[in-house]
């Protein structure tokens, strides 16, 4: 499972078309959030990486060392990264996605967002995902040049893409796997 949301849109189902998962199934999951939906859901261990959470990192875990003609199905929304199926593949294992979502980004209504800020010393903004990172991106380069900006990232990898785009107007970057209300208001009264 890629995320929460595909746990959720996969219980969703689950429920509504009364499917029965097999018993020796293994669950994995890319971050821990996703792990603890998992694990309410279904009583089961989930296998997750431990510090870094992303394709890379998980698929070093012990259980996909030996996952030759084994089946493996992604959990996942429609699109995204190919980096967890390729090393899967790799690693000569059968592997199909199971899409049970669409993401559709919001349009940043960009006057809104000068008015908002325009008042305040310190902005924040938080970004989740690689794929939100780039839509950020694509959509918000009209009116981010004026602004200095501490960006909240749950990723290494969306941090340096930001840092990429945005050399002189990021006033940091924070990186956090705790992405709870609790956390980023600690990290907003810190920085």
């Amino acid at each position: 499972f890629i995320s929460s949301n595909a746990v959720k849109f996969f219980v969703e189902r689950y429920k509504n078309l009364s499917i029965e998962l097999p018993d020796k199934i293994i669950f994995s999951s890319i971050g821990l959030t996703t792990k603890k939906n998992l694990e309410s859901h279904f009583k089961t261990n989930v296998h997750c990486p431990e510090d870094i959470y992303d394709s890379e990192h998980l698929i070093k875990k012990k259980i996909f060392d030996d996952i030759k003609n084994k089946k493996v199905l992604i959990i996942r929304g429609i699109g995204g990264r190919e980096t967890l199926k390729n090393a899967l593949k790799e690693k000569g294992a059968e592997v199909e996605y199971g899409e049970c979502y669409i993401r559709n980004y919001l349009i940043i209504q960009q006057e809104n967002i000068i008015q908002e800020i325009k008042n305040f010393n310190s902005i924040f903004i938080l970004i989740s995902s690689y794929e939100s990172a780039k839509q950020f991106i694509e959509s918000s380069n009209k009116w981010l040049n004026k602004y200095k900006i501490k960006f909240i990232v749950s990723h290494k990898k969306i941090g340096l893409l930001l840092e990429k785009e945005y050399p002189k107007n990021i006033n940091g970057i924070i990186v956090t796997n705790d992405l709870t209300s609790k956390s980023l208001s600690n990290i907003i009264k810190k920085n």
